[in-house]
């Protein structure tokens, strides 16, 4: 055998213990993203439907993400508040002392949303996670293919 010259393992050895362990950090990967993503979205549509409407003006239109901006409101309860709004469009178009219509949860009033509004950052986690656990599904459906031609191939014809 050359100098340098690897010996090839029967059950695939070094690189197959490596790409098991990448599919694990995957696989929890997309499941928290996914798991996350599900229970954003849901607290924002529970917030949208049972939160309390109060007036917010833009406090800050920079500084909090692409599609968010910090908001500052009065709740029912006479405490002056801010919390980042998450927007459907560029923060920009909302400049600083505008104001919106939002709604805030009843049980952590700094958590606040547009009415009738989801998560954006829910729905993007949750699209992510889907499309880690797609794409590990497909490796394991070609893995699990090319496994199987490979016996086919080896088996001597009957």
């Amino acid at each position: 055998m050359p100098a340098g010259a690897r010996v090839k393992s029967k059950h695939g050895g070094l690189e197959r213990g490596r790409g098991i362990v990448l599919v694990v950090i995957l696989l929890v990967f997309g499941s928290v993203f996914l798991g996350t993503g599900i229970s954003d979205v849901q607290h924002a549509r529970q917030i949208s439907r049972s939160g309390v409407p109060a007036t917010a003006t833009v406090v800050q239109d920079q500084g909090w993400g692409r599609f968010a901006v910090l908001v500052s409101y009065t709740t029912a309860a006479g405490q002056h508040l801010q919390g980042t709004l998450d927007t459907p469009s560029e923060a920009d178009s909302y400049p600083v002392g505008s104001q919106l219509r939002v709604v805030y949860d009843p049980v952590s009033p700094s958590v606040v949303t547009l009415p009738g509004s989801g998560s954006t950052d829910g729905w993007i986690h949750t699209w992510v996670g889907a499309f880690i656990l797609l794409l590990l599904a497909a490796a394991a459906v070609w893995g699990w293919r090319r496994a199987r031609l490979q016996k086919i191939r080896q088996e001597p014809p009957s």
